[in-house]
């Protein structure tokens, strides 16, 4: 019996292995075939790791570039951007985003966005979704806790001014969703 679980388990472990190297490997040959200017092999490749589920800057630019090597430059208009929408402010990618827009053929002039709205959009796209995660976390934690304060205080002044503090600190919870 013990034979048969120590069989089992090893190969659920290598299993495991296996397939958490899989999208890596997959990554790799990508590169690989990009470095030797089959781009159609490694658009494939990147495709495939984004069909597992898997996404992330590196892999969206790569794809861009890919993309923009066997001139699709409208994938790979698409694919900086999404690049862009995980890292913001990375300048490799913008720089690339302006020289494909600079090389498309209809110019199309974007409205302007009202002005609280691109407040909005400066602000969130000024840290990372890992930074803002943290931020909610934290301040949804603090305001758990100052919620259960507000409990078991029991002066009203005191109640008061928790709960002023309670309410700040889900508020900054819910604008960092």
């Amino acid at each position: 019996m013990k034979k048969h679980l120590t069989i089992f388990f090893l190969f659920i472990c290598s299993f495991n292995i296996l397939t958490g190297q899989e999208p890596e490997t997959i990554f790799n040959l990508a590169n690989a075939s990009y470095e030797k200017a089959d781009y159609t092999m490694a658009i494939n490749q990147y495709e495939k790791i984004i069909k597992l589920g898997y996404e992330s800057e590196e892999l969206y630019f790569n794809l861009g570039n890919a993309y923009y090597k066997s001139r699709q430059i409208g994938n790979a208009i698409l694919h900086y951007e999404r690049a862009l929408r995980i890292s913001p402010g990375n300048k490799d990618i913008e720089y690339n985003l302006r020289l494909l827009n600079d090389q498309t053929v209809d110019k199309i002039e974007i409205i302007p966005r009202i002005f609280f709205m691109q407040w909005w959009f400066d602000i969130s796209g000024f840290y990372s979704s890992d930074y803002w995660s943290k931020i909610l976390l934290i301040t949804f934690t603090l305001s758990c806790i100052f919620f259960g304060l507000f409990y078991y205080v029991l002066s009203p002044e005191r109640k008061k001014g928790v709960f002023v503090i309670f309410l700040m600190f889900l508020s900054i919870s819910l604008l960092s969703l």
